[in-house]
């Protein structure tokens, strides 16, 4: 698996990973009463990310998904 994370499909910029912590009582009001923490990248220049709601279960899913988003090619 490739954990090296792409330049932001949108303005190019660098990318980094973060987690989220949230309490039990917050687990369970999102709907997932074992997950405590989520994995999720954004770009550092314009700020757009991959957390989503509940974000990604590991580091790993939210590179890969990360890197899976299509490239927006220069219009002429």
């Amino acid at each position: 698996m490739n954990t090296e994370l792409l330049p932001c499909p949108f303005c190019g910029g660098d990318a980094e990973h973060g987690t989220i912590e949230y309490s039990a009582r917050a687990a369970v009001d999102i709907g997932n009463g074992t997950q405590r923490r989520y994995h999720f990248c954004n770009c550092t220049a314009c700020g757009v990310s991959n957390a989503g709601i509940t974000g990604h279960a590991s580091r790993g899913d939210a590179i890969a998904a990360w890197n899976r988003r299509a490239v927006m090619e220069p219009q002429p």
